[in-house]
């Protein structure tokens, strides 16, 4: 009988067989497989969803129900698009906090442009039609963004061109990723720019990215960078280049180094210098979106509000809030922890950590 018992409990559950990620129906002939790219995690789908004609440009995953299509063509599952940055508003105020927080981090090694710098944002067929303009200088023309140099008024400028709808840890890396080219053209000289190769180039940028993506804490942007293989491998030289000798070595290498890229089992070649190494002093960076005097506001100012129903985002001491976040903005002298309780469309209320004072801030509409 016990027997009996465990033979049928086997026949069960092999009967119920796999159950597909997109129809979520029982998979009773063939089975197949496919990535998500999103969790790098293997999914079963059974024959008919497999030959929907439409996948996930984000997870890569068919789509049959409930998905959105961009007018550039992309579709987005039902799943991801709560992730998606849509807002090129919201988008705007991301990529101002990015560069500051990037600017505060390397301020010992670098100092990114800023007052020549533009940051706007395309959908696919845009990106891919600027990158036929004839007559441009451009560096990193990827899918995720590229940037742009122009002369005007005599003037170097930089135009930066970022992919909308993006995830929020993509576009933010994207953002450091196009900055650290305009770093290179502004700071290494034509006839290194000229020796250097490509891959190294974008390995130096991906390494901006990573490092920016460590200090944030976000994972799944440096697993992405991790992932991807156009830099041909320097990426990983770079963060072991850099976790050997420094930062500043890698900075040193990249404006006067003998070598074109970085070399498996030669690490040691990114302190070969074609000029003597000298001590830099590295003045403080310039902001492009707002300035601060060296103290901060006296008092909690909400700057500005980007309403979403279902994601608003606030700029409070020029700090990006979503509701629930706990984020140090200056205040005075000094830095104080607020949590930002709700968000409307013209106020937010935030509460003070350490003393639980709340507050109701208002745009100041004069």
């Amino acid at each position: 009988m016990l027997l009996f018992l465990v033979f049928f409990v086997a026949q069960m559950a092999f009967a119920a067989g796999d159950v597909c990620v997109v129809c979520q129906r029982e998979i009773r002939f063939k089975v197949f497989s496919r990535e998500d790219k999103l969790n790098r995690t293997r999914c079963f789908l059974c024959e008919d969803c497999l030959k929907l004609p439409d996948n996930c440009y984000l997870c890569g995953l068919p789509v049959l129900k409930d998905f959105t299509r961009l007018p550039d063509g992309r579709v987005i599952c039902k799943r991801d698009i709560g992730s998606v940055i849509l807002d090129d508003k919201e988008a705007g105020l991301i990529c101002d906090q990015v560069k500051e927080d990037l600017d505060r981090q390397l301020i010992r090694f670098i100092v990114i442009p800023a007052t020549n710098v533009t940051v706007q944002f395309m959908d696919r067929v845009r990106l891919q039609e600027l990158y036929k303009i004839i007559g441009n200088d451009f560096s990193c023309p990827n899918t995720l963004g590229c940037t742009e140099t122009k002369i005007k008024a005599g003037r170097r400028v930089f135009e930066i061109s970022l992919l909308s709808g993006q995830l929020r840890e993509n576009l933010m890396t994207t953002c450091v990723h196009e900055y650290a080219h305009t770093w290179i053209i502004e700071n290494v000289q034509p006839a290194r720019r000229k020796k250097i190769s490509k891959d190294a180039v974008e390995g130096f940028c991906e390494l901006l990215s990573y490092l920016f993506a460590e200090q944030q804490g976000l994972r799944v942007a440096q697993a992405d960078i991790l992932a991807n293989h156009y830099t041909r491998g320097q990426i990983h030289l770079f963060i072991e280049a850099q976790h050997q000798f420094g930062l500043n070595e890698v900075v040193d290498w990249m404006q006067s180094g003998t070598d074109a890229y970085l070399i498996t089992n030669n690490l040691a070649g990114v302190r070969r210098l074609d000029t003597p190494k000298t001590v830099k002093t590295v003045p403080p960076p310039i902001y492009a979106t707002h300035s601060e005097p060296e103290s901060g506001p006296a008092t909690l100012v909400l700057n500005g509000i980007t309403w979403s129903p279902t994601r608003p985002m606030a700029m409070i001491n020029h700090r990006n809030f979503e509701v629930n976040d706990e984020v140090k903005v200056p205040l005075g002298k000094t830095n104080v922890l607020v949590r930002c309780l709700t968000i409307q469309q013209d106020s937010v209320t935030i509460q003070v950590v350490g003393t639980g004072e709340k507050q109701q801030l208002r745009m100041d509409t004069r």
